[in-house]
């Protein structure tokens, strides 16, 4: 399984290929906001494309506003 691991705005982001797919694991401390990314998985095809998913994600929870749709 090939795994990428960094950070961004304060969360710790995993994104692994799993089979075909790539899926994104975003962690946070508690001083952050929570980014749901369990019931909604973030899922692409793409390495870069989970990566921008989890970007938008993670803005759209600092920032207060709705992610947009995958």
């Amino acid at each position: 399984m090939k795994t990428q691991r960094y950070s961004y705005r304060g969360y710790e982001v995993q994104i692994a290929r799993i089979h075909v797919m790539w899926r994104a694991a975003i962690y946070h401390d508690n001083y952050l906001p929570k980014v749901d990314w369990t019931r909604k998985p973030i899922i692409a095809a793409d390495a870069r494309i989970a990566e921008i998913r989890v970007k938008e994600r993670i803005d759209a929870a600092l920032d207060g506003s709705r992610p947009k749709p995958n």
